[in-house]
């Protein structure tokens, strides 16, 4: 069976119409009806029900979309592997990631890459978002994990997500919220809230999410960088809203508290560009894939 007529099928299934998918994939009515049927044939099962006016899915055919969804991505990965082993890569994949990920996402990801891409050469680098992004767009990196929010030019990237990462907040200790061990959305009403001043994300963020719970961003400061978070913490009393893998900061003198909101959350992506060709970034993103 080829793989040409797996994509036709899907794209059957998808529109359920005849003239809109051979329209669409640029063949005629005919010869599309022909692959179908030579794909029932092979398999032995009526995939469709066709009529007059319609087609539908059979219960069989629900399966086959979803097994060849499968097989066709084997495929593209084989085909991958195949050409970085004619070619003899041995290149590298310059991989920016977000200060303090490294634990949680970079170090098992860097693990199970390397296992089975060896001849691959992973070179780390830590930023802030900004700057991460930044290095996407000026071709410095290849692939970033960061945080999938407002960025100047985004749209000459690709976001993936990998994760939705709930929030927390970092308070000093002498917050009336230090004794707590998590706090509700409810509770962050009236707070004094501390955002990076060179991360304008951070605010958008939080702002978003709290408008969402009906709570308006009526206090705030802004702290220089993530290494005077700690001195603003207690210098002002305010809190920090982080995503959760930023626990391991380990700031003295500080209570982490988880928000008690399944909604309150950030979703952690790999970022590429668009016009980024490297042929390792598709193998990485996809092992990726496995991991989380």
């Amino acid at each position: 069976m080829k793989i040409s007529y797996m994509h036709e099928f899907i794209a059957l299934a998808e529109n359920l119409n005849y003239s809109h998918t051979a329209e669409e994939l640029f063949i005629s009515q005919p010869a599309l009806s022909r692959h179908i049927t030579a794909i029932e044939t092979d398999i032995g099962i009526q995939l469709l029900k066709r009529t007059k006016h319609s087609v539908e899915l059979t219960p069989m055919g629900m399966i086959v979309v979803s097994e060849f969804k499968k097989i066709i991505e084997q495929y593209e990965n084989l085909l991958t592997k195949a050409t970085l082993l004619s070619s003899g890569f041995t290149g590298k994949l310059k991989v920016g990631m977000l200060y303090y990920a490294s634990d949680e996402y970079i170090t098992p990801i860097m693990r199970f890459f390397k296992e089975k891409y060896p001849n691959i050469e992973l070179l780390i680098s830590s930023y802030q978002p900004m700057q991460l992004i930044q290095d996407l767009l000026n071709d410095k990196i290849d692939v970033g994990l960061t945080l999938h929010e407002y960025f100047p030019h985004a749209d000459r990237l690709i976001f993936h997500d990998i994760r939705s990462e709930k929030l927390a907040v970092i308070v000093s200790d002498k917050h009336p919220f230090f004794s707590k061990e998590s706090v509700d959305v409810a509770d962050l009403d009236e707070q004094l809230f501390i955002f990076l001043g060179d991360q304008e994300w951070h605010r958008f963020c939080v702002e978003r999410l709290l408008t969402n719970h009906g709570i308006g961003l009526k206090h705030f400061t802004f702290t220089d960088q993530i290494d005077t978070v700690s001195f603003t913490i207690k210098e002002t009393n305010g809190i920090f809203v982080v995503p959760h893998h930023l626990k391991s900061m380990s700031i003295s003198n500080t209570a982490f508290l988880e928000i008690n909101d399944s909604e309150f959350f950030i979703d952690m992506a790999l970022a590429y560009k668009v016009t980024n060709n490297n042929a390792a970034i598709p193998l990485f993103i996809n092992n990726v894939n496995k991991i989380f």
